[in-house]
């Protein structure tokens, strides 16, 4: 058996998920994730993609093992990741990892996202429509560390990301948000996103009433983990959102599925 399968699910021309998936343990999680890198790297070349988001599932202890991978391989060094807690069924080191890649249309389509010189997503376009992707975004803030303040202000610095490209929550169309110990404290955190919705004008103050007023309300998802970034601590340690202008014009996806060997040797 190889040590890692490479499944590649094209979305039309100009789109390509890639899912990296450990399937044994080889005897050293970092010759693996190092496999994985390359094998992922040389199928975005042969297709000529970019990444636009990557989410990575493993343990917390290998965080920076995997950080320090990924800064050698050029399809990866730049961008941001969501390191997400996904312990493997065989031990140590990465469960698996998800891509989702696109066409680059200049050397600056698709960009990434900085927050001063941290980079905090990505965006690209494609004719009129821009999509604008923030990932590994955090609630943790210097001051007062309560859950609800880490939810608050998790929030905030996606509110001021958006807007650093005249983006506001309006267009915001799918969020992840990742959460430890999420049944002891999901009332406090769906108490403040109802907040933070209201206030951003997707929930209109008459909600509930025949007001017929719009409703901007992204699917939003909260998914819990037993951890999910080594550096952070506290209640809610990370969350990531998938974010777009709206359009109405309709969309032909067209499917084709390939799978890679895994085993580079």
């Amino acid at each position: 058996m190889d040590e890692f399968t490479l499944f590649a699910l094209e979305a039309g021309s100009d789109q390509l998920h890639l899912t990296a998936r450990v399937d044994r343990e080889s005897g050293s999680a970092t010759a693996t994730a190092e496999n994985i890198c390359a094998a992922a790297e040389s199928a975005l070349d042969s297709y000529g993609m970019r990444i636009l988001n990557e989410r990575v599932f493993g343990t917390l202890d290998f965080y920076p093992t995997y950080a320090r991978i990924r800064r050698k391989h050029r399809q990866f060094e730049r961008g941001p990741c969501s390191y997400i807690q996904g312990t493997p069924v065989h031990g140590q080191g990465l469960s698996g990892i998800q891509i989702h890649a696109v066409k680059p249309f200049s050397d600056e389509n698709p960009r990434v996202l900085c927050d001063g010189k941290r980079p905090w997503g990505s965006v690209w376009k494609r004719q009129d429509t821009t999509y604008v992707h923030i990932a590994g975004l955090h609630g943790l803030q210097k001051g007062s560390r309560s859950r609800g303040d880490q939810a608050a202000s998790m929030f905030e610095g996606m509110k001021r990301l958006l807007a650093s490209r005249s983006i506001d929550f309006r267009n915001v169309v799918r969020t992840w948000i990742y959460l430890d110990d999420i049944l002891e404290w999901y009332d406090v955190f769906n108490a403040v996103r109802r907040e933070r919705f209201l206030s951003y004008g997707l929930i209109p103050s008459s909600a509930g009433e025949s007001s017929g007023d719009p409703v901007y309300l992204p699917a939003s998802t909260g998914i819990g983990r037993g951890g999910l970034l080594r550096r952070c601590s506290g209640g809610l340690r990370a969350g990531s959102g998938f974010c777009s202008f709206r359009y109405a014009a309709a969309v032909r996806i067209q499917l084709r599925f390939r799978i890679f060997p895994g085993n580079l040797h």
